[in-house]
């Protein structure tokens, strides 16, 4: 963006300023210190360290980063189930899960983002694949909690609690439709194909009735499942979706149109923190403010960016447009405090500008800034490089012969390999 006597600024501050000798509660996600919950660890915070510490061990050369957030991941992995869902609550003297609430939102989402991010981070090598296999079956598990709206069948993600199921899904759960796209790479070339195939057909301006748009992915030998995204535009009324089958696997997930539609739904056209849904009703929001949260523009960046597909260039300046109605003020963004009213709070979260501006302006730059095959982004956004790692296959275990080190170039002296 060019803004490099900013990022001077802020790298001197951070060089010769910052004193962590302090006695305070600090943010998780933007320190990835882990505070621990009444003696126990929260799922996310657990597993959304790995990306950086690795990040960290290659820059630095010493393998005990690495190690730390590994072992982590090595010892859930000890009892992970076979639908790969955990609940938000766990042990960190055992390392197993506590009986709490499972969910792709608040306090789990990030945990199974991380397990297909360090596969990509990886280079998608031999050292990494345990992650991708935890991944695998974590998206096993994420169709188990699918459910569809009447009339309308708006397709969401639902919590579980025991053998409970609740008909409530966060924003935050938003990432998941760019999450599924970004993994679609791993299940080879027809299988990544037949994920992303029909979202990217083109949708015609002022088209009239409804386009079909959706993904369609083979996941392993061991299951096949359907995975389609009916990306549509509504020039009428809603209208239900059929099912389609392969080879015995069932299912409809029409994510992205879902969430997108958390924003079109309010009358502000920004989303609420949640939504419930209920039979005749279809979705209906649950905590009603907005705070800038970026989950959904983020999955429409690599929807955009997998596909090119330019309707989902279209409604992130839909969004990016309610933001700028609602939530723009003379100093900066704040929150609502209410969607349906739009009354506004008096604060500028601070992921607004590192994730959902950064993913909107992504959303309509060339893929060549910030590829993605060259880097990932970490939760907050930031992005990491992409270095193959050789360290053997064992998750938890490495050498520090093993670690390489990077020396990024400035921009004038082009791109590091």
């Amino acid at each position: 963006m060019g803004l490099e006597e900013h990022f001077q600024k802020a790298r001197e501050w951070i060089a010769n300023s910052l004193d962590f000798n302090k006695d305070y509660e600090a943010s998780v996600f933007e320190t990835t210190i882990r505070l621990r919950y009444k003696g126990e660890s929260i799922l996310a915070d657990s597993g959304t360290e790995q990306l950086e510490f690795i990040a960290l061990s290659q820059r630095a050369g010493d393998p005990k980063y690495q190690q730390k957030v590994e072992n982590v991941i090595a010892q859930i992995n000890k009892t992970f189930p076979d639908d790969g869902l955990l609940p938000i609550y766990i042990s960190p003297q055992r390392g197993t899960s506590q009986y709490s609430t499972i969910t792709f939102g608040a306090m789990g989402d990030s945990f199974y983002e991380y397990l297909l991010k360090v596969w990509i981070q990886g280079n998608k090598t031999p050292a990494v694949k345990l992650y991708r296999e935890m991944w695998e079956k974590s998206m096993k598990g994420l169709l188990s909690l699918i459910r569809r709206t009447t009339p309308s069948s708006f397709t969401y993600i639902c919590e579980k609690n025991g053998d409970s199921l609740s008909d409530k899904m966060d924003e935050l759960a938003c990432f998941a439709p760019g999450m599924l796209a970004l993994g679609s790479s791993g299940y080879g070339p027809d299988g990544s194909q037949k994920f992303l195939s029909i979202a990217e057909s083109r949708l015609t301006e002022g088209e009239v009735g409804w386009v079909w748009r959706g993904w369609l992915c083979a996941v392993g030998d061991i299951f096949d499942w359907v995975l389609e995204l009916l990306v549509m535009r509504m020039l009428g009324s809603w209208v239900s979706f059929g099912l389609w089958k392969l080879r015995g696997r069932l299912v409809i997930v029409e994510l992205a149109w879902t969430c997108y539609n958390f924003y079109q739904s309010t009358p502000t056209k920004l989303a609420g923190e949640n939504y419930f849904f209920h039979s005749g009703q279809d979705m209906t929001v649950g905590t009603s403010w907005n705070i800038l949260r970026p989950e959904t523009v983020e999955s429409l960046f690599y929807l955009w960016r997998l596909t090119g597909n330019k309707t989902y260039q279209e409604w992130g300046w839909n969004i990016f447009q309610a933001f700028e109605k609602n939530s723009r003020i003379e100093s900066g963004y704040v929150g609502l405090k209410d969607v349906n009213t739009g009354v506004k709070d008096n604060m500028m979260q601070i992921f607004f500008l590192a994730e959902t501006l950064k993913y909107l302006y992504l959303l309509f730059s060339p893929p060549s800034v910030i590829s993605l095959d060259e880097w990932v982004f970490n939760t907050e956004a930031h992005p990491l490089k992409i270095m193959a790692r050789n360290d053997g296959g064992s998750v938890g275990k490495s050498d520090r012969k093993n670690i390489p080190t990077t020396r990024f170039r400035g921009r004038k002296e082009g791109r590091s390999g």
